[in-house]
This record gives C-alpha cells, sequence and structure tokens, in this order.
C-alpha cells in the first residue's frame, strides 16, 4: 500500500511539473480580462526594445496604455517603435540611448528613466537585450566573443536590475499589479546544453542562475520572472556571432514574436517564477533530467541540430 501510495506520488509531482499544473491553477486564479486602458498609469522600461521581442512587447503593452521608456544602441530603430507604440495607444513613450555592456551606461539609463517618469515608480523592468553565437568551443580562436555574449547577455542584465532596485523596492501596490515586476529574456538553452553554443548557453545558464536567486531574495516585494522561449523568428538569429551572411533558420522552427510578447505579458503580469512558453518546453523541463545521460544528450543534440537547419536568402531579406 505504501509503495502504491509512494508511486501515486510520485506521478502526481511528475504530472503537476511536466503540465506545469502550477501556472494553470495561477492562471485560473488571477487571470482578469484586459481592456485598452488595463495598464494605464503603469510605467514600463524595455531594454533591447528597438527591434524583435523587445519592440513587439513595447507594442502590446501600448495598446493596453502603458507608458513606456524604450532603451538599446539604435537610437534610430527606437524612434520608430515610439512612432508604433504612440499610434497604439501608450500614454507616453520615451526613448533613451543604452548600451546594456557598459555599467555606467545602465547607470545612466536608469537615472534618466527615473527622470523622464518625473521619479515616479518603475512598476515593470523587462530585460530583453541578448546577442547570439553559434561556435564550438575548439573552434574559438580567442575569448573575446565569449566575454562579449556575456557582457551583454548577462552583465547587460544585472546591471540594470542593480541600478534599479533601489527605486523599486520603494514601490507601492496598486490596483493593477500587486508589486513590481522584474522579467528577464532568457532561453531553453538556459536549462539546458544544446552543442554549437557554449558561449550562448553559458551567458543564458548565468542569468537563470542569477534571476531564480534573486526571486528568492525579492519574494513579497518584487515578482521576479525568467523567460525561457524557444525560436523566435526575428533578426536575432542573423545577427548572432557565427551566423553566414544570407542565411537563416528555418521559420517554421520559430515563433511568432506576437505569440510570445502574449505569454510574456501575462507570465509577468501573474508572476509566474519561469515560463516555458511552450508544452514541449514545459514537458521537457521535467523529462529530461529522468533519462539516461546518453538518451538526455542524444535529444538535446538532435533537437539543436534540427532547429539549426537553415534556407538561404539575399542579404536584404534579413
Amino acid at each position: 500500500m505504501y509503495i502504491t501510495l509512494l508511486l501515486l506520488i510520485i506521478v502526481l509531482i511528475i504530472l503537476f511539473r511536466t503540465v506545469a499544473l502550477d501556472e494553470w491553477i495561477i492562471r485560473k486564479l488571477k487571470i482578469k480580462p484586459k481592456t485598452s486602458t488595463s495598464y494605464k498609469g503603469i510605467n514600463v522600461v524595455i531594454t533591447g526594445a528597438s527591434g524583435g521581442i523587445g519592440a513587439t512587447i513595447a507594442g502590446q503593452y501600448a495598446s493596453m496604455g502603458a507608458t513606456l521608456v524604450l532603451g538599446a544602441r539604435n537610437v534610430e530603430n527606437l524612434n520608430q517603435v515610439k512612432e508604433e507604440c504612440l499610434k497604439k495607444g501608450a500614454e507616453q513613450c520615451h526613448v533613451i540611448y543604452l548600451d546594456v555592456s557598459n555599467e555606467e551606461s545602465c547607470k545612466t539609463f536608469i537615472s534618466d528613466t527615473l527622470q523622464v517618469l518625473n521619479n515616479k515608480e518603475i512598476h515593470i523592468l523587462i530585460l530583453n537585450a541578448g546577442i547570439g553565437m553559434k561556435k564550438r568551443f575548439d573552434e574559438s580562436t580567442n575569448l573575446e566573443q565569449h566575454k562579449k555574449l556575456m557582457d551583454v547577455n548577462f552583465w547587460g542584465a544585472v546591471y540594470p536590475v542593480h541600478y534599479a532596485l533601489p527605486s523599486m523596492k520603494l514601490s507601492n501596490p496598486n490596483t493593477i499589479i500587486n508589486r513590481p515586476k522584474i522579467a528577464v529574456v532568457s532561453s531553453l538553452s538556459g536549462k539546458y546544453t544544446p552543442p554549437l553554443r557554449t558561449a550562448y548557453v553559458s551567458s543564458k545558464h548565468a542569468v537563470n542562475g542569477f534571476f531564480h536567486t534573486l526571486r528568492i531574495e525579492m519574494k513579497g516585494k518584487i515578482d521576479v520572472t525568467v523567460l525561457c522561449p524557444p525560436h523566435v523568428y526575428t533578426d536575432f538569429q542573423a545577427n548572432s556571432f557565427g551566423a553566414e551572411n544570407g542565411v537563416v533558420r528555418e521559420r517554421s522552427k520559430f515563433i511568432s514574436p506576437e505569440q510570445f510578447a502574449s505569454i510574456a505579458i501575462d507570465s509577468i503580469e501573474l508572476g509566474i517564477a519561469e515560463e516555458m512558453v511552450t508544452l514541449k518546453g514545459k514537458a521537457s523541463r521535467i523529462i529530461v533530467p529522468l533519462l539516461p545521460t546518453f538518451l538526455a544528450d542524444k535529444i538535446i543534440s538532435d533537437t539543436a541540430t534540427s532547429a539549426s537547419s537553415v534556407v538561404t536568402t539575399t542579404s536584404k531579406n534579413k
């Protein structure tokens, strides 16, 4: 009887984590319909917002009336995103230059953000800036690109949080969000170890470790959400270190930035600790660790190879 009960408990635990029932319950208990003005009065700060995921998330918050502060190095693109956000209904939209790999730039960005917000609160901080790299470690002739990935992907998320935390900890609850939110766009590569991505995987594992620890440290004060999407169809792949000119990955292997942005915004609102985005991602969270090492390695390797299948295009189509 005890053995049967133990097996039942194990099965329930596996089922619970595989289909993410904890997230499902939270969504059912807390989710509420949004209106076009449901984020009016909410200040949303997004790094890496000049295109792709960042711009798409900004656009969806804009359509709900949020006040936006967008940061990136490409100010020209940021201004284009700003125009679109204002058309979609953003209450305000501010553009500030930001190099996330530079600590002083991040410090200035947060300071300027608070200034344009008239020293009001940062309600939601989304850390999206990142770069990729596809290369075996033994093919690297030097480590400069590896260092660059850590500077952008890891420190580029840590620096803004470091300077934003003091003011965010002083934020007061409101009728829309019960406490401030921090979200970081990581990757499934932050959970597993796909080959040909040594530097990228390392940077994303560092991101996951830092922000999951921060989530526990800030419990009850600030919600921290780690977003782990699969491949999202943006220019990210084409701009990665090691990408060949004129080559992009097969579109069918990706989800759209609009799909990801919608899921991300709901997860941030609900304070979901870790959003794996797809059912396949959620299932892998529990199944892969239970597999023998040789089988887990093969699945991860085959999946990475499949996701890396490419179609050639001309450069102007990227």
